[in-house]
């Protein structure tokens, strides 16, 4: 059986200001960009940076997908996603200035 992302990484997610939506879904807001992370049903996980307009809708700007969740360790997954918002982090800062 498939564990949710909550049951993997759920706490360590929480610890760096990730808010749950459900099991499987994870956001952090920044301004009006929006970190998404996402595992879908055949175990892929999806890093999204979405952005909001004025009217609430978002669209996302950049995705990463990471292939076969269950073969990294909690330290291999942290350090995915602390690149992946460096990554993100500095695009954003490219589309401000």
């Amino acid at each position: 059986m498939k564990k949710s992302i909550n049951i993997l990484f759920g706490n360590d997610l929480k610890d760096l200001g990730y808010k749950m939506s459900t099991v499987n879904h994870f956001e952090k807001k920044y301004k009006n960009y929006i970190y998404c992370i996402d595992r879908d049903i055949s175990d892929f996980l999806l890093l999204r940076l979405q952005v909001r307009n004025s009217f609430g809708e978002t669209k996302c700007i950049e995705s990463k997908f990471i292939p076969d969740l269950s073969t990294y360790s909690i330290n291999e997954f942290l350090n995915i996603i602390n690149e992946t918002e460096n990554t993100y982090y500095a695009l954003m800062n490219k589309i401000m200035t």
